[in-house]
């Protein structure tokens, strides 16, 4: 991408006192900051640059980078703009350079070059190149003084000895390869403790920012370890941005979550719901017989026991919303996809009764053909851009009984608050029972459906996808089907989170529910949105959520105690809309 000359002005800055009041206030004329034109960088291979630093040898002498994609180059040019050298940095990735330091350490002077840009939150690891500052020539042309600044003439910098290749670019010094403690983060500025030998990083889109620190020397572990850097807390004292504008509306919620049998207590023709009708209609001696018939113990006492009574279906829906409103200040997420709805009578009851302050739209469920009679679904404060669909994948090579104990795929394009298009899948994969084989299969129909919508859109997959850790471990399905499509929220944020399920007999967590997430593309010109890692978490604190051991607590009778055998996932992502990249 072709970007407009940088322009460097001069900042003019008298001293006030480090006391002193705002400008408008305590500042004569004469007095406040001033900026003048001092020139324009004309190289052209400085198409976007980033970063900024006075060289610690030569007077007068600045170093500049380019932005991401570009050449690892550092450019020399002079305080009028014009240029004085360049040097290539051997073995050096330019993968979202955003800022450039310069110190000086042991007797002699360095450049730091930040590889810390990361737009959509998804870089495991930033890289900090440390390169001993070559020498620049002294060699200005002395011309009278027109219009334009004066444009120096390239002179190809001279590399400090010992340290130039073949190639005529320089290694660097040493790298700092280093991945934050809460998560991955955007960030554009750094700057150098050399008394604390330490680098400074401050990130661009927590509010405030956040500042941590990271070490200036390289790991005496070994050269190229990932070290963690520490984080030394917000910075309170910086202004937070202007939010009077379009660009307020910034962020979007997500909840994923199985509530676990929502059900009415109707009994509706062609499902599977004699568990949940009230005891009075369980007497009838069909039922009973379909009761016996049930292989499962427990789902067996069930049918048998339970009094899916009135007071016990407002239990339920009110276990379910509290879980829902735990978040966003008792508003609920933006958006919330849900699985195990019965039907769209009890979903907008929910809606309509107990989220009526969650001020969410006409419930989205579409009616699939699981035997079971639950469903997949949403619920959103963001309108919906066109009517959703469901898909139901084809599982071929399986028995009927099989087949038809699965959900469809719920797709859904919801309208950001940007303007922009933001596509939604709520998902129920098969369950842990069934051959692995029928969820590689919902996972490649998943990826079908995302490789069929425009290459710029967002696009999040948010359920149950029933892939325990043990059967991750024995087949890489992340591996295969979704890392090299998606990022796994859980991955990325949500470091001390064990699971969202809990299997006692093997005294094993899953991330059976997951939130994936594809930014779609991230080019100047196309409105893009990234999920913030800090904002991953698993909403566990509402009443009945969690057993006193600590895990979920599933909804139990007859007491109507618990909420679901499923802990919900919660992501936030923002718009980078107003982002020059």
């Amino acid at each position: 991408m072709r970007c407009p000359a940088l322009v460097l002005p001069v900042l003019l800055l008298p001293f006030t006192g480090a006391c002193s009041k705002p400008a408008d206030e305590s500042l004569s004329e004469s007095q406040r900051p001033k900026v003048t034109l001092a020139g324009t960088l004309r190289d052209e291979a400085l198409v976007e640059a980033s970063g900024l630093a006075r060289s610690k040898r030569v007077d007068g002498v600045l170093w500049v980078i380019n932005d991401g994609g570009a050449a690892p180059s550092l450019y020399a040019v002079d305080h009028g703009g014009g240029g004085r050298g360049r040097l290539d940095v051997n073995n050096a990735d330019n993968l979202d350079w955003e800022d450039l330091a310069s110190f000086e350490l042991d007797g002699k002077p360095y450049l730091l070059v930040a590889d810390i840009g990361d737009n959509d939150a998804k870089r495991d690891h930033l890289t900090l190149y440390i390169v001993e500052e070559p020498i620049v020539v002294e060699r200005i042309v002395e011309e009278p003084i027109v219009e334009e600044p004066i444009v120096a003439e390239p002179v190809v910098a001279e590399p400090v000895p010992g340290r130039i290749n073949g190639n005529g670019g320089q290694d660097y010094a040493w790298r700092i390869r280093f991945r934050y403690p809460d998560g991955p983060r955007d960030a554009e500025s750094v700057a150098v403790d050399v008394a604390g030998e330490t680098v400074l990083v401050l990130s661009k889109r927590d509010l405030p920012p956040v500042l941590y620190s990271v070490p200036l020397r390289p790991p005496v572990s070994g050269v190229d370890d990932i070290v963690t850097a520490t984080r030394l807390g917000p910075v309170t004292s910086l202004p937070s941005p202007d939010k009077s504008d379009d660009a307020a509306d910034t962020r979007v919620s997500i909840m994923t979550f199985n509530v676990e049998n929502l059900f009415d207590n109707h009994d509706d023709p062609g499902k599977d719901d004699k568990t949940f009708l009230p005891l009075a209609a369980k007497q009838a001696a069909a039922h009973k017989a379909e009761c016996a018939a049930i292989a499962v113990e427990r789902w067996r006492t069930q049918c048998f026991d339970w009094d899916w009574s009135d007071a016990m279906v407002e239990r339920k829906l009110a276990a379910v919303a509290g879980a829902i409103l735990q978040v966003n200040d008792g508003r609920g997420p933006d958006i919330v996809a849900l699985q195990e709805i019965e039907n769209l009578g009890i979903l907008e009851r929910l809606r309509t009764e107990y989220l009526a302050d969650a001020d969410y739209g006409p419930a989205i469920l579409i009616e699939g053909h699981d035997r079971r009679g639950i469903d997949v679904a949403f619920l959103s404060r963001l309108k919906l851009a066109a009517p959703a669909k469901l898909h139901r994948p084809e599982f071929r090579g399986v028995e009927r009984a099989r087949r038809d104990d699965t959900r469809g795929i719920l797709e859904a394009t919801f309208v950001l608050p940007d303007g922009g298009l933001l596509t939604g899948f709520a998902v129920h994969f098969p369950a842990p029972f069934h051959p692995t084989p029928m969820r590689e299969t919902a996972y490649e129909h998943l990826n079908t459906l995302k490789a069929a919508l425009p290459p710029d859109r967002p696009v999040f997959a948010a359920g149950d996808f029933n892939t325990t850790s043990a059967e991750d471990r024995a087949e890489d399905l992340l591996a295969r089907y979704v890392r090299p499509d998606w990022i796994v929220a859980h991955e990325i944020g949500c470091a001390d989170c064990r699971g969202t399920s809990y299997f006692a007999p093997r005294d094993d967590w899953s991330f059976l529910d997951m939130i994936l997430w594809s930014p779609g593309d991230a080019r100047c010109e196309h409105a893009t949105w990234r999920l913030r890692g800090e904002t991953i978490s698993i909403p566990n604190q509402a009443p009945g959520q969690t057993r006193p051991d600590g895990t979920p607590w599933r909804f139990e009778m007859p007491g109507g105690n618990g909420v679901s055998d499923h802990w919900p996932m919660l992501i936030t992502i923002e718009s980078l809309k107003n982002k020059e990249l």
